[in-house]
């Protein structure tokens, strides 16, 4: 980890920690993926909003679960438009 930008450790460090969340089962439940999190989004909204890693190799991922660019994403945008309007 020598050289690394102080950002690049917080985002480390939020990847661990959303892992770890998902793993121990304080979101969701021990069994829980993170698809299932994600499509129970409205149970955790807004103190938080599980989502998938965003990455190209999601591609996939994204084509079998259209609901999240249809439902998730959109009240997402939304909220944080609202959010910094304020």
């Amino acid at each position: 980890m020598c050289g690394e930008e102080p950002q690049d450790k917080e985002k480390i460090m939020d990847e661990t920690t959303r892992r770890t969340f998902v793993k121990s089962g304080i979101i969701g439940g021990a069994s829980s993926s993170v698809t299932d999190l994600a499509k129970s989004w409205r149970t955790y909204w807004p103190e938080m909003i599980p989502l998938p890693h965003p990455s190209p190799r999601n591609n996939i991922g994204l084509r079998r679960n259209p609901w999240l660019e249809a439902e998730l994403l959109p009240s997402l945008r939304k909220h944080a438009s609202e959010v910094i309007a304020r």
